[in-house]
């Protein structure tokens, strides 16, 4: 997908200026604040409408995601954020016209490995306020799965493949003024999604491969959520994502549990 991949690079090279630009902009965090590493697990429902065939149809990405998760504070107020896990992704609705026979996708979930990075820059900005800055890229590399074709007079299988990245850059502002160590905030960020799905038909002696390109429909998410510090070393955060989109909206949620070091 050399158009995709492009895009990618752009987007990260975006990202990564923003990032720079951010940490210099930001005031630096009070001396008392020191390094750390914090180590966890999280889980996000992905639900994204997707476009294809040069954006003349529409189908949805549906999504869960489990992954381990870790941020690493290499200096006051910049850390960076790593996570690796599985990943199970559906694509239900493509349709591959240039294969024998075309077919409609309708099989469902399938496995896939799923990592991602990125970095986060934090300072106060008010008395109960604190403002962070994020930037994060993961993907998914689908394992593939094979189906047997039915209602035709010979043999026939089918053999696909997915796999699908996104980038998200962007502020959100905590609000640190309640009791009980609970802590809400408010998340907007650019976000892109693009990927590829590759299906492979064979029936008796005809035999072909269509890959499909999908990019994800709409490019702001917005978020709401809460943090809860359970105990001095351990943490809950659970956020609700929405991201408009030309004639809907797509709803997503994560939560997340870490342990501090």
């Amino acid at each position: 997908m050399p158009r995709a991949w492009n895009i990618g690079r752009r987007a990260a090279g975006l990202s990564s200026a923003l990032i720079l630009l951010s940490v210099s902009l930001l005031p630096a965090p009070q001396a008392a604040e020191s390094t750390g590493l914090k180590v966890g697990a999280g889980a996000e429902y992905l639900n994204r409408t997707i476009s294809w065939d040069e954006q003349a149809y529409t189908s949805s990405l549906r999504g869960y995601l489990f992954s381990l998760q870790a941020d690493y504070e290499v200096r006051p107020g910049l850390s960076v954020l790593f996570r690796g896990g599985y990943a199970l992704s559906s694509f239900n609705g493509l349709v591959f016209r240039e294969l024998p026979f075309s077919v409609e996708y309708q099989a469902g979930f399938t496995g896939g490995l799923y990592l991602g990075g990125g970095f986060k820059a934090h300072a106060p900005a008010a008395e109960v306020f604190y403002l962070e800055f994020e930037a994060l890229f993961d993907t998914c590399f689908g394992f593939g799965g094979q189906w047997a074709l039915e209602g035709l007079a010979v043999p026939g299988a089918l053999e696909g493949r997915s796999s699908w990245s996104r980038i998200s850059v962007g502020p959100s502002v905590w609000y640190k003024g309640l009791a009980y160590y609970v802590y809400p905030f408010v998340q907007v960020r650019y976000t892109s999604l693009w990927g590829s799905f590759t299906m492979t038909e064979t029936v008796d002696v005809l035999e072909g491969t269509e890959i499909k390109s999908v990019k994800g429909s709409g490019a702001v998410a917005v978020s709401i959520g809460v943090l809860s510090e359970v105990t001095e070393v351990l943490s809950l955060r659970a956020e609700a994502t929405a991201v408009p989109r030309s004639g809907g909206l797509d709803l997503g949620a994560s939560v997340r549990l870490a342990f501090s070091f």
